[in-house]
């Protein structure tokens, strides 16, 4: 991110800011902990708009920023749809938080895929290992055999169930949200527990149609 599109948002910043040309994203904290934490470090203090800030950053990172400000971000929005939503939580954002930059050299196209490919990479490794099934275990003195043996009924039967699961009708069924109408799918929806019943009309019991 280039200094000149923070500046007019700086709130804090090192005697050399005047020598910084790049910066990359670090965190996002309330005021008062990213005063205590880095003030007079380092680092870059600012109250950029998050619509601006969310063309600068790693899609982990639009998440991360989103669930600080109670945004429920789907791995599979666009960043053209995050953008948009911010600009919308942007007029009721109560700005209690601040962005926290620090100073970068610039890198070229490659070096910047690499560190995407770490965070993702990173990512990956937070989730915990979990055990392979036995029927799964592959036996390495006839591994070379070809052609394999016929998959026994327990393997051919996880195998069919793992699929039907997968490929069931609620994996893939969506439906518009309440909130933005946006299509979600149905897995990342809850339901709203909401009295419609202040919009019936006096007397006929029934709702004015749009």
């Amino acid at each position: 991110m280039k200094i000149k599109v923070i500046n007019p948002f700086i709130i804090d910043a090192p005697l050399n800011v005047s020598d910084i040309k790049m910066c990359e994203f670090v965190d996002h904290l309330e005021v008062s902990k990213c005063l205590k934490k880095y003030r007079s470090s380092d680092y870059l203090l600012c109250n950029i708009p998050l619509h601006h800030l969310m063309t600068y950053l790693f899609k982990n990172n639009r998440i991360y920023i989103g669930h600080k400000h109670g945004i429920h971000i789907p791995r599979k929005m666009t960043k053209c749809e995050i953008t948009n939503l911010f600009k919308i939580h942007n007029d009721v954002c109560k700005h209690e938080y601040v962005t926290v930059l620090c100073p970068c050299k610039q890198i070229s196209n490659s070096e910047r895929y690499l560190k995407y490919c770490e965070a993702e990479k990173s990512q990956v490794n937070n989730i915990s290992d979990f055990k392979q099934p036995e029927s799964l275990d592959v036996n390495a003195s006839g591994h070379n055999i070809f052609p394999p043996d016929p998959p026994d009924a327990s393997l051919r039967r996880m195998i069919i169930n793992d699929f039907c699961n997968a490929t069931k009708p609620s994996n893939f069924e969506e439906a518009g949200c309440a909130v933005c109408g946006l299509q979600t799918e149905l897995s990342d929806l809850s339901s709203l527990n909401i009295d419609l019943s202040v919009l019936n009309t006096a007397g006929l019991g029934f709702t004015r149609k749009e």
